[in-house]
């Protein structure tokens, strides 16, 4: 790409952001793109608050929601091919008393909590939801095995394989399977397999914090009757179901680890190998593969889409990989309008993707 068309991607980039926030009254975006390996475009604007005049830096880091459940899944890969977990694992290394493990749960597997199709329930109790997140690593695991425990005594919602759910309570099975299979949290699992080696160092969990200066970090945004507020650095869903949804980072990290999917689907990264990659971007029921969504064919696209969307109700993310083209756009934004939010990043989404393939070199 010639440096002219890299710059106009960058303006187009920028503009479409500051008319979208303007337009849907959005606090703040985030958008990346990345064609043939690298950043082509990568823009960060509006706030990180409502009501404070600190401006949004394409260091910034962003929540992003389910899009964890593909790093998830990717965590897992790995150990499989290490040979610690096989897809077809049932869900009898948790753990649990054989009087207390309902007979639903027999046929699941490891592969069909990654596929919604396993019969776990769409979220934990509100018990759990509104419960105090454990302090300290050991205990955290220990809270999540118990919450994963608890679902298992009790009937699955239908037979393992037999329809779609779309499922924070599954993934959190599956990692808890994880745990289970080598004795380390999900969260040093995730650091170890996935942060580390594709030195994703703004990788972290739950909202990003300050480190010194009070607004140093984007808050996520609220909408309650019309009314829009930030929320605190430690509002999100509660720690035992972080593998579904609770990573945050920064644009060009998050950049780093599509380009990781998108080459994987082209054949060409040595991080799994070909078979994993196919196996994570392979869907089943109702197009899910393992933590993506898959559209085999999008004339815009000249084939096939690897997509992923995220949300915790305060923040929102997109993440879309198109292999024939070997490009992959995020766009992040710091409040949970889910509407509006998703409306703006598809449309961004489209509208980048186009611009791209016209400044294509012949």
């Amino acid at each position: 790409m010639s440096a002219n068309s890299q710059a106009e991607l960058q303006a187009l980039l920028d503009a479409e952001i500051n008319k979208t926030l303007e337009n849907e009254k959005l606090i703040g975006m985030g958008g990346v793109l990345i064609q043939n390996g690298d950043i082509v475009a990568i823009s960060a604007q509006g706030l990180r608050k409502k009501g404070d005049d600190s401006e949004l830096t394409v260091q910034d880091k962003w929540h992003l929601g389910s899009v964890t459940k593909s790093m998830t899944a990717t965590t897992i890969a790995r150990l499989v091919e290490k040979g610690s977990l096989s897809w077809e694992q049932k869900l009898d290394i948790i753990p649990i008393a054989d009087s207390g493990r309902h007979q639903d749960w027999t046929a699941a597997s490891l592969e069909q909590l990654l596929h919604h199709s396993s019969g776990a329930t769409a979220n934990f109790p509100l018990s759990l939801m509104f419960s105090d997140d454990p302090k300290g690593s050991d205990k955290l695991k220990k809270a999540r095995l118990s919450a994963v425990q608890e679902v298992l005594s009790k009937a699955s919602e239908h037979p393992a394989g037999s329809q779609f759910q779309y499922s924070n309570v599954g993934y959190t099975i599956a990692a808890v399977m994880a745990e289970q299979a080598t004795g380390k949290s999900w969260e040093t699992l995730i650091q170890e397999e996935l942060f580390t080696p594709l030195a994703l160092d703004s990788a972290g969990f739950g909202p990003p914090k300050d480190a010194a200066e009070e607004i140093e970090q984007p808050r996520g945004h609220k909408s309650i009757f019309g009314f829009k507020f930030s929320v605190g650095t430690d509002a999100d869903n509660p720690k035992v179901m972080g593998p579904s949804g609770n990573v945050h980072m920064s644009l060009e990290d998050l950049a780093a680890y599509a380009n990781l999917h998108l080459q994987g689907a082209r054949g060409d990264s040595s991080y799994l190998s070909k078979d994993s990659f196919e196996a994570l971007h392979t869907s089943q029921l109702n197009n899910y593969a393992k933590g993506w969504v898959i559209k085999e064919h999008d004339p815009l696209a000249e084939g096939k889409v690897i997509w992923h969307n995220g949300s915790n109700t305060m923040w929102y993310c997109l993440l879309t990989l198109l292999p024939e083209l070997n490009i992959a756009i995020a766009i992040t934004v710091n409040e949970g309008n889910i509407k509006k939010a998703e409306g703006s990043a598809v449309d961004i989404t489209r509208k980048m993707l186009k611009a791209m393939q016209n400044s294509k070199q012949p």
